[in-house]
C-alpha cells in the first residue's frame, strides 16, 4: 500500500476494478455454496445429518480454492502481459524523447509535470524526484508566471497551442531566457500539454550585441558629418 497519496492512472483503476470483480464473484460463490450445503444438510433425515461424511465439506472447499487459484493465476498472467507492454511503450517513448535536439516536457491541467527528457531536467537543475513534485509554474520566473498561466489555461480550455518566451528559474536560483512551445494532446480520455523548449541565452546575447553594434554605428555616422 502507498504511504502517501498519488495520482492513479486509468490502467491502475481498471486493474482495481478487475480485482474487485474477482472478490465479488468469490464472495457470491462462497455464499451460494454455503447455502447449498445448508439446504442439502437440512434435507437429510435427522439421524443422517450427523453421519454425513466429513470429507464432503473438505472436497467442496478444495474445489473452491482451486477455482480461486486459477482466477488469480489468470489475473496475474494478464497483469504481467499488460505491464510488459507498458514497459515496452515507455522504453520506446523514452528513447524517442532522448533523441530530440530540444528539451521535451509533458504536463497535466493542474500543472504537474509528468514526463520529460534529460535535457529538460538538466536545464531545471532538478532530479527525477524533484521534478515529480513540481508544477509547471514553479520553474517560471515570477514576472512571467501570469502570462504562462494564461497560456496554459487557454491550451486546456480552448485547445490553443502557444509559443512564448519566459524566464526559466534554475534550482540554483539562476534565471535565463527560455522559449516554450506547447500544444494539447488527448490520451486515454485525459488532456495533457506536450511541448518542446530551448535555452535562448546565446540568442539573446547575440541580439544585444547586434543592438549595441547598431547604436555605435549610428553614433559614428551621426558624428562624422558625412552625407551617406
Amino acid at each position: 500500500f502507498d504511504t502517501v497519496s498519488r495520482e492513479v492512472a486509468a490502467r491502475e483503476l481498471e486493474a482495481l476494478k478487475n480485482l474487485a470483480e474477482l472478490a465479488r464473484a468469490r464472495l457470491e460463490a462462497r455464499c451460494e455454496a454455503r447455502n447449498e450445503r445448508r439446504a442439502a444438510h437440512a434435507a437429510l433425515p435427522a439421524g443422517a445429518r450427523d453421519a454425513a461424511p466429513a470429507g464432503q465439506q473438505k472436497n467442496t472447499l478444495t474445489q473452491e480454492f482451486a477455482r480461486l487459484e486459477q482466477l488469480l493465476e489468470d489475473e496475474i498472467a494478464f497483469r504481467k502481459a499488460a505491464e510488459a507492454k507498458v514497459r515496452y511503450e515507455k522504453d520506446f517513448s523514452d528513447a524517442a524523447m532522448e533523441t530530440l535536439a530540444a528539451d521535451f516536457f509533458m504536463f497535466e491541467a493542474n500543472g504537474r509535470v509528468v514526463r520529460w527528457n534529460e535535457q529538460f531536467a538538466a536545464h531545471t537543475g532538478y532530479t527525477t524526484a524533484g521534478l515529480e513534485q513540481m508544477r509547471a509554474l514553479d520553474i517560471i520566473d515570477e514576472p512571467d508566471r501570469a502570462l504562462m498561466a494564461d497560456a496554459i489555461r487557454r491550451l486546456f480550455a480552448n485547445n490553443e497551442e502557444f509559443l512564448l518566451e519566459a524566464g526559466m528559474r534554475h534550482k540554483g536560483g539562476e534565471i535565463f531566457p527560455y522559449s516554450f512551445f506547447a500544444r494539447a494532446v488527448d490520451i486515454d480520455g485525459q488532456r495533457y500539454g506536450i511541448g518542446i523548449g530551448r535555452d535562448i541565452s546565446d540568442q539573446k546575447r547575440a541580439e544585444r550585441e547586434m543592438s549595441r553594434s547598431k547604436e555605435r554605428l549610428d553614433l559614428a555616422l551621426l558624428g562624422s558629418g558625412l552625407a551617406i
